[in-house]
């Protein structure tokens, strides 16, 4: 569970510094980035999401 969490905030520093590098040549693809890993990582994390609801 633990290593989930570090594996997800690794995607979302990477992505961020790539998003970034990005954006200074080209800003659409930067955004791209962006959003696509916020779906990644909403659909990493809805199972856990899903549990915490159903009560």
């Amino acid at each position: 569970m633990n290593m989930e969490a570090l594996q997800i905030a690794g995607l979302g520093i990477v992505a961020a510094v790539i998003a970034v590098i990005l954006k200074q040549q080209k800003l659409e693809l930067g955004m791209y980035i962006s959003i696509t890993t916020g779906i990644i990582i909403l659909m990493l994390l809805i199972g856990r999401l899903i549990s915490v609801v159903d009560i």
